[in-house]
């Protein structure tokens, strides 16, 4: 239904940029290297990934998966990183959600790329316009050294005070 907010028209965006012209996989196995080369290339012009291989994969409200990446000389050039993590629609209730994620990509560009929050660097966030389908490629944290926190492990007063101040800005 046309008017269903859940529908593939609603999760389209209405301000496309170029990375919302590429068609999304519709699957973990067809994120090839000419797929990740041609939506590197909207940002990274001249990029060829040589090679990818799969990594660890998380399933949640969202599929993870980290990729280890090989270039070629332009894409080293540009300084991408050997790892990234996509991050799609791939469960079986990611219908239901679809608009999260087409909202979670307007965050990564609208307030991801200012520096005001700690937030993965976006490498790569579009929208099919075919089928309302988003993925991300992310900034792998792990690489940062990063930590995770957990719902069911408290924090510390200094951290949980940083926290709300970056929720803040």
């Amino acid at each position: 239904r046309s008017d269903d907010p859940m529908s593939t028209a609603a999760a389209r965006p209405t301000d496309a940029e170029p990375e919302d012209r590429l068609s999304i996989p519709d699957r973990v196995e067809e994120i090839t290297p000419q797929w990740l080369t041609e939506a590197l290339a909207v940002r990274y012009p001249g990029t060829e990934v040589l090679r990818v291989d799969t990594g660890t994969t998380v399933h949640g409200s969202g599929t993870k998966v980290r990729l280890l990446l090989e270039y070629n000389a332009a894409g080293h050039h540009q300084r991408l990183p050997a790892t990234m993590w996509i991050k799609a629609g791939y469960e079986p209730h990611s219908d239901m959600i679809r608009n999260s994620y087409v909202a979670e990509k307007h965050f990564y560009r609208a307030v991801g790329r200012t520096g005001a929050v700690n937030a993965p660097y976006l490498y790569f966030g579009g929208t099919d316009p075919a089928t309302g389908h988003t993925l991300l490629l992310l900034e792998d944290l792990l690489a940062r050294n990063a930590t995770f926190g957990h719902a069911t492990a408290p924090l510390d007063l200094e951290t949980a005070q940083r926290a709300l101040a970056m929720m803040a800005r």
